[in-house]
């Protein structure tokens, strides 16, 4: 199950007006509904029935509960490096008049790079009525935890046959959802190397796997007492000390 919840966007200023828009979201799960309470109004009863999230275990409400428990994201979330992001991008002909061959072009700029995520001017959208939109799915995998821009470009044809060109930016941060700490610790002429993995994100991280590489001229021995298949989990701001 997912939902649209909205980028919050940074977008360029344009002096002059155009009849379409960008509308950006990030595709996200919704979570669990933490609040005091809830309230249902069911047809045929005389009042609204209201109950804790604690109450929803009991199945009390039948069907409804299910999707009474969720709420959706109220932004566009924190997004953390190896994600995948998911963005719903919707071109919106908010005029009055009908706009034609609407091309679409959306990079993705981070670094000193420009990742191409969607080019529609080989196949650009015919005709746009007024209210309604063009809407893409568009996928990216996070491989860098640093501020990324989204840069969405749409050329298109006004009634007149004027040639229209709009660009708008929608920003956001990526961050590392863990910290990698290493020690070196020397006992009796042996050498231990101490790995700490903290948790620096704002949810719990379920580790499967821990895998160890070592560089040239070492090896890596699995210990007889500690295996590579984990299911571990670190909670936000807790560490795990494993030495070797």
């Amino acid at each position: 199950m997912a939902s649209r919840s909205a980028a919050g966007p940074s977008t360029e200023s344009m002096q002059e007006s155009h009849p379409v828009v960008f509308k950006v979201s990030r595709l996200n799960r919704p979570s669990f509904f933490n609040g005091e309470g809830h309230t249902h109004t069911i047809p045929g009863l005389p009042c609204p029935v209201t109950g804790k999230i604690q109450d929803i275990e009991h199945d009390t409400l039948g069907p409804l509960v299910s999707s009474a428990a969720l709420q959706m994201p109220k932004g566009f979330g924190n997004i953390y490096l190896g994600e995948s992001l998911w963005a719903y991008v919707a071109v919106w002909n908010q005029s009055a008049n009908d706009v034609t061959n609407l091309a679409v072009k959306v990079e993705l700029q981070f670094s000193a790079r420009r990742v191409a995520l969607l080019d529609t001017s080989k196949q650009p959208v015919a005709l746009l009525k007024a209210g309604k939109s063009s809407e893409h799915i568009l996928k990216h995998d996070v491989s860098e935890d640093q501020a990324h821009t989204m840069i969405c470009n749409a050329v298109y044809k006004t009634r007149t046959g004027e040639d229209r060109r709009m660009r708008q930016y929608f920003k956001f941060q990526v961050n590392r959802p863990m910290v990698v700490n290493t020690k070196i610790h020397t006992i009796e002429e042996k050498v231990f190397l101490e790995h700490e993995l903290q948790n620096v994100s704002q949810t719990a991280m379920f580790f499967q796997r821990v895998v160890f590489d070592p560089s040239e001229h070492y090896e890596c021995v699995r210990p007889r007492n500690f295996g590579f298949e984990l299911h571990l989990l670190l909670r936000p701001l807790s560490c795990m000390f494993k030495p070797l």
